[in-house]
């Protein structure tokens, strides 16, 4: 079986025979992918990109019950002390539904529980069942509920 390569290969690919150093793993969700020009600094920059991912997926994980996220959820309106890190998180969310007029919304985490995405991707069976989702008519800017 013949498969046509994707524009991710072929763009690793290009890297690496242009004499990049390229590494691919899984990182929050789907992928990570980094390109250094010197292929000697390839684990050192490896390193230290997954250990800012780490941080960040400590801070904002909604799949973690030990997130950052997670524990504001819980609080439930109560106050809750942050890192910088995730108020700068939540500020940019912020800003971002500002920008883009609501099409960009931070507060939607309900509705993609209830549309079935409620687990992390590697939890996901590949071959499960299909998903039976219905939808409900929202308001710009605000998930239905």
């Amino acid at each position: 079986m013949l498969v046509a390569p994707t524009r991710r290969s072929t763009q690793a690919a290009a890297a690496r025979e242009s004499g990049f150093g390229v590494a691919d793993w899984p990182a929050l969700g789907p992928s990570a992918r980094l390109v250094v020009t010197d292929p000697a600094g390839l684990a050192v920059a490896r390193s230290v990109v997954e250990r800012q991912l780490a941080t960040i997926d400590l801070a904002a994980s909604r799949f973690r019950p030990d997130s950052e996220l997670s524990q504001l959820n819980l609080a439930a309106g109560d106050w809750v002390a942050v890192s910088p890190l995730f108020a700068r998180a939540l500020r940019v969310a912020r800003d971002a539904a500002q920008w883009s007029d609501g099409l960009v919304d931070p507060t939607v985490g309900a509705a993609l529980i209830e549309l079935g995405y409620d687990r992390t991707f590697t939890l996901v069976a590949a071959d499960g069942p299909p998903l039976r989702l219905t939808a409900r008519a929202a308001r710009r800017g605000r998930a239905a509920g």
